[in-house]
């Protein structure tokens, strides 16, 4: 869904986790770089390059909302530091059950949570992982930040 249709939704504070940013290494070994370079001789530019964030621990401060039905997406923001073109990115994510796994490209978001708010900080653990394409020119490591918004169901 673009950004511009979210007028509804509103930014939660995501203040109370333990990490709000986080700066991947996507440096290549040797290895993978010879790999992907025979590849594109080959005319395979189907390769993708991917990067794990596992373990981060998602807290919002829901207080506010308490008791109230509601949507909650986790939104990539245009543009992403060092990313050249958001369709040559995708995340996705596993969760522990709490909020919903899934994937967003920069620019979308996605529904992670659905139903009344039961707690003053919802909250789940996310094990990220980031693709990108072989096409795609990254430097060395680049800078994302998950948003997360809620929309209230009336």
């Amino acid at each position: 869904m673009p950004l511009a249709a979210q007028a509804q939704r509103l930014e939660l504070d995501d203040t109370l986790s333990p990490q709000q940013n986080f700066t991947v290494d996507m440096a290549l070994s040797s290895g993978e770089l010879r790999e992907m370079i025979i590849a594109l001789m080959n005319g395979d530019d189907t390769q993708q390059r991917q990067g794990k964030i596992p373990d981060v621990d998602v807290r919002l401060d829901t207080a506010a909302y308490v008791g109230k039905n509601a949507r909650i997406y986790l939104t990539l923001q245009t543009p992403v530091n060092g990313l050249v073109s958001p369709e040559s990115m995708l995340l996705s994510w596993q969760t522990s059950g709490v909020f919903g796994s899934g994937q967003v490209r920069p620019g979308q978001s996605t529904l992670v949570f659905q139903g009344v708010i039961q707690q003053p900080v919802s909250g789940d653990v996310f094990n990220f992982t980031l693709e990108f394409g072989t096409n795609s020119a990254l430097p060395p490591s680049f800078r994302f930040e998950p948003k997360y918004e809620i929309e209230l169901i009336q």
